[in-house]
């Protein structure tokens, strides 16, 4: 699993917007298809339903946040990371990029 960390601070350093968007694909079981095939429901896979919310080599996804800025912010820091997550609070970061915006 993937997922994309932004944040935005002011010229203070305080926190103005964060939001984490997940890239994964899951596998699911639903009740309605209780029985499987065989009685084997957790493991067969025609009782499973695809749900693919990833991000395949070379796709891009856009994403524009409007976030509302108190007054005297003269300027915000606006940092994304790119992070691969291997377990649980366990994540790498592929790619990180910061921009200041000065208004």
């Amino acid at each position: 699993m993937t997922a994309l960390d932004v944040t935005v601070k002011d010229q203070d350093g305080k926190v103005v917007f964060s939001k984490t968007k997940e890239y994964a694909v899951y596998d699911l079981h639903f009740e309605f298809n209780k029985e499987g095939y065989l009685g084997l429901s957790n493991w067969d896979i025609t009782a499973m339903k695809h749900l693919d919310l990833g991000l395949e080599p070379h796709e891009v996804d856009s994403i524009t946040y409007v976030i509302p800025l108190y007054k005297g912010v003269k300027s915000v820091t606006v940092e994304a990371a790119f992070k691969y997550i291997y377990e649980p609070g366990k994540t790498g970061v592929l790619r990180r990029i910061s921009k200041e915006v000065k208004f």
